[in-house]
């Protein structure tokens, strides 16, 4: 057993090993806005400014702060929660869907619907009218439901649309329990929906933004693609420990419970031997 725990905390350690602040220098995650810009709640991330006028980022804030966050999101998947990853600048987009598949999570890369979080029943109603068109597409490709030309491509029209819209989070099954958010200025929405029902915010913040709505801030460059990258494969990577960390816990358990089963089968059967040699005598 203790083995295994080892096992479980070294994935996750060995992620954090990997936080850097060479990773993050040469992914340009220290470059921040023109002080003009800046928000003064970010002043106790920034390092100092470049003869520019732009700030630097203290990226040995910025890597503490990401190796709190990871752990905190290990722990948030070890239990089965739910991670919704928010990016739909375009730098964003790719990364964000392709890693949150990755893992197994749920994304929303278009844009952000308003309500998704505050008014998820009509979110929900929206997710089975979905799946209700795309059954209906099926039966008249098959040839088992009739429809004019015209109601066919309206259908198919409405079905993009929310496609579109949908695609990210329509397994979801409920409302997420964290949210990891690349730029909290363009997402500002999802931000203020998750802090209004105390879902838990993980997001990169620029100098040009408010920390405060944010749980677990990543101080660094939310601009730059290869920021952006590296976080969210990190990002991905602890749900994945968390998951695998979750998978061995219920391993343990199922195997205390044969080793239970066949010590009481063992019991009983010693028991029926005493019976018998008994009634023998």
């Amino acid at each position: 057993m203790s083995e295994e725990k080892r096992d479980d905390s070294s994935m996750i350690d060995a992620i954090k090993a990997g936080i850097t602040v060479r990773n993050f220098f040469y992914a340009d995650g220290y470059f921040g806005h023109k002080k003009s810009c800046c928000n003064p709640k970010m002043l106790p991330y920034i390092y100092g400014t470049t003869n520019n006028g732009t700030h630097v980022i203290d990226l040995h804030k910025t890597v503490a702060l990401f190796k709190r966050a990871l752990g905190f999101i290990e722990s948030v998947a070890a239990r089965k929660g739910r991670i919704l990853f928010v990016g739909s600048k375009p730098q964003a987009v790719e990364t964000v869907e392709h890693e949150s598949k990755r893992c197994g999570q749920y994304h929303v890369t278009r844009r952000w619907l308003g309500g998704t979080l505050t008014n998820w029943s009509t979110i929900s109603s929206n997710i089975k009218i979905l799946a209700s068109n795309e059954r209906k597409l099926e039966r008249v490709k098959k040839n088992l439901e009739y429809m004019t030309k015209k109601e066919y491509f309206c259908l198919i029209r409405k079905q993009q649309k929310l496609e579109l819209d949908l695609a990210g989070i329509r397994n979801m099954g409920g409302m997420p329990d964290l949210l990891f958010v690349v730029d909290i200025n363009k997402e500002y929405i999802a931000v203020n929906e998750a802090a209004s029902l105390g879902i838990p915010v993980v997001a990169l913040v620029d100098t040009n933004t408010d920390p405060d709505l944010i749980k677990y801030p990543i101080p660094c460059n939310d601009d730059s693609i290869k920021v952006i990258k590296y976080c969210c494969e990190n990002v991905a990577n602890a749900v994945l420990a968390g998951i695998e960390k979750d998978l061995s816990s219920r391993a343990i358990q199922q195997s205390k419970k044969k080793r239970a089963n066949i010590s009481n089968k063992t019991e009983g059967d010693h028991d029926d031997q005493n019976v018998s040699s008994d009634s023998a005598k």
